[in-house]
């Protein structure tokens, strides 16, 4: 097993663990999830790369914010873990919640990011194909029992607060902004995050490489010796890739904290949306 050369937190509380060395490789896991549960995939990461895994507020040991929070503002999370450990720039692989977060930091701060990796994730919107409330309770926890070290220790604050960023996380007008080199990796039976989040994401995101693992799940890493394999050479291939050299842009950090109210408040709104989009729909769709 890669031993952890690091552990801390950020003077903000996130908890954050580095393993291994190379190429810096920022990991950011899904809902709830601390990135101990992953650590077999880590470690096999860690073979090639610096992997620095950050635990999301209220997960791990992570501090819990006593204010809603956004996708953005956990991006901007991630992004002080790089500052505090003084690496201008890393590959960055997100996973469900994770993915989200790493869009934002990609669309936010393009010179941070080298190449990007997002895993049983969706853009969010309107437009997301998402299962009924019912089925999105029973595969949450179907997908809790089956994550390694036992059930999985929930602060239902913080499990409220990254519930809503989930929720209220919409980048689908904002992907073309994304420069670094992107796989968009995906379990084929992912019932959580069904299959077409994928094929819409990778559609709108520049030069993206889509790959469905047949008969991978939500947990596609754990569960998939295929999927691993895939995102380990896609990784290699690209782990010389640099992003474009551009002064540093100080407003960054402060838009993805600023931008928190806004995109809450956008959330709140996705109910509607996803309702007239479906009316339009029935619409424009011809009679028989």
């Amino acid at each position: 097993m890669v031993m952890a050369t690091e552990e801390g937190h950020t003077p903000g509380g996130v908890a954050y663990a580095v393993r291994g060395s190379g190429p810096p490789l920022l990991w950011m896991s899904g809902y709830v999830v601390p990135v101990a549960a992953f650590v077999e995939v880590i470690d096999e990461l860690a073979e090639a790369f610096m992997v620095v895994a950050v635990d999301h507020r209220g997960s791990g040991t992570s501090s819990t914010r006593p204010l809603p929070t956004t996708t953005g503002t956990m991006a901007a999370d991630a992004l002080s873990v790089l500052n505090r450990l003084g690496l201008d720039s890393a590959h960055v692989l997100g996973v469900s919640l994770g993915g989200m977060v790493a869009q934002e930091l990609a669309i936010a701060c393009p010179h941070r990011v080298r190449s990007l990796v997002l895993c049983s994730t969706t853009a969010g919107g309107p437009g997301a194909k998402t299962p009924r409330v019912r089925d999105v309770v029973l595969e949450l926890k179907q997908t809790a029992s089956r994550v390694p070290g036992g059930p999985v220790r929930v602060r239902p604050l913080g499990a409220l607060h990254q519930a809503a960023a989930a929720s209220s996380h919409d980048a689908t007008r904002r992907l073309h902004r994304i420069e670094a080199p992107t796989l968009v990796l995906h379990g084929g039976r992912d019932e959580l995050v069904p299959v077409p989040n994928a094929t819409w994401l990778a559609s709108r995101i520049p030069g993206a490489e889509l790959r469905v693992v047949r008969g991978g799940t939500h947990l596609l890493l754990l569960e998939s010796p295929a999927a691993r394999k895939a995102l380990c050479g896609w990784l290699d291939e690209h782990r010389a890739h640099l992003p474009a050299v551009g002064p540093p842009d100080p407003r960054a950090l402060l838009g993805l904290l600023l931008e928190a109210p806004y995109r809450m408040l956008l959330g709140q709104t996705l109910p509607l949306r996803r309702a007239l989009r479906a009316g339009s729909r029935l619409v424009r769709r011809p009679s028989p």
